[in-house]
């Protein structure tokens, strides 16, 4: 890093000497504050442990203090996941039986994460709605379920400390997948009516149809892991 730099902060990337530049800078969540005993206090003075300056409350998550401060900044982010897979590939084949033959693409990745910008943003209404960024206007797809509600905790979407920020790892999800990208079944007919149509200058006859995208096999919930954009951000705009 420059001038010596051990770590650098740029937007909401970190990039710290000795770690990869893949990983995600988010906070820790680990639960909801279900009641007022549940709200994390400073031992030192009993007031309630704060999220950038606003006191947690009741229907707030709970997100890991990992200096031990009592205070949740920027210093409580931790670098995780990483926006490329580990490995990626695939396998080509084609069959072939007589004048039959069928060709297939399956690719694949393992090891990858993403940060799912599109369940965020449907889940902080509050904020998103009234932001004014095109990405926020729900009209265009309003009439698509691309999260499952069961799945994420149920928190106050009007809290100060905007619960359902992206900037966490509540919604870092894996974009492992198994994909039949295509398959073409044909067949050859020039044995069967090749002679009939040479003097026409015809020497080959071939008949074949293909399907694309016909499976994909991911733990991700009606969305595609390859719509994911190079910082590893997924925005459910992509086609």
């Amino acid at each position: 890093l420059p001038k010596g730099y051990n770590e650098l902060i740029v937007g909401d990337r970190k990039f710290e000497v000795g770690k990869s530049v893949n990983h995600f800078w988010l906070y820790d969540n680990i639960g909801v504050i279900n009641s007022s005993n549940d709200i994390p206090v400073n031992p030192n003075d009993n007031t309630p442990v704060s999220f950038r300056g606003v006191e947690l409350n009741v229907g707030d998550p709970l997100w890991r203090d990992v200096n031990n401060d009592h205070i949740i900044n920027d210093s409580d982010k931790l670098l995780m996941g990483s926006t490329l897979p580990k490995v990626k590939g695939g396998l080509f084949n084609q069959l072939k039986y007589k004048n039959i033959d069928a060709t297939f693409l399956m690719t694949f990745s393992l090891g990858g994460n993403m940060l799912n910008q599109a369940a965020s943003s449907r889940l902080d209404f509050i904020n998103s709605e009234i932001s004014g960024e095109l990405d926020d206007i729900k009209e265009i797809t309003f009439w698509q379920k691309s999260l499952e509600p069961s799945e994420y905790p149920m928190y106050n979407p009007w809290s100060d400390v905007v619960p359902y920020r992206k900037d966490q790892n509540l919604f870092l999800q894996s974009t492992d997948y198994l994909k039949l990208k295509s398959i073409s079944i044909g067949y050859d007919f020039t044995s069967i009516i090749g002679n009939k149509v040479a003097k026409g200058g015809i020497k080959n006859v071939y008949l074949y149809t293909t399907a694309t995208n016909l499976f994909t096999i991911s733990s991700l919930y009606k969305n595609d892991p390859e719509l994911v954009n190079y910082y590893g951000i997924y925005d459910g705009f992509a086609l």
